[in-house]
């Protein structure tokens, strides 16, 4: 996975994701028990989601999947997209 860093940034930033890092679980409940690690990423938009999916045709994406599977488990779990808490919207219920 260490030597894969620097390559692993370069094809998130094609479709304008930031890397940054891969971690694994050190402790986990519920649904994440499972789980070994994770890829954390940044995006910038929403639409990075639907640029992301193009990467799947990447030759280098694709040798690095390969390449990780040995560490990261392909078990699905949850996946969150979080906010800062200040640019959220809240409406209040009726």
């Amino acid at each position: 996975m260490r030597k894969n860093e620097k390559a692993f940034a370069a094809v998130y930033k094609k479709a304008g994701i930031k890397y940054r890092g891969t971690y694994y679980y050190a402790l986990g409940t519920g649904a994440h028990m499972r789980a070994t690690a994770c890829f954390m990423l940044e995006l910038s938009k929403y639409g990075d989601i639907d640029e992301s999916l193009k990467l799947y045709k990447d030759p280098e994406d694709e040798r690095l999947s390969k390449e990780s599977m040995e560490f990261v488990d392909n078990i699905p779990v949850p996946v969150l997209l979080l906010r800062p808490l200040g640019q959220g919207l809240f409406y209040k219920g009726t």
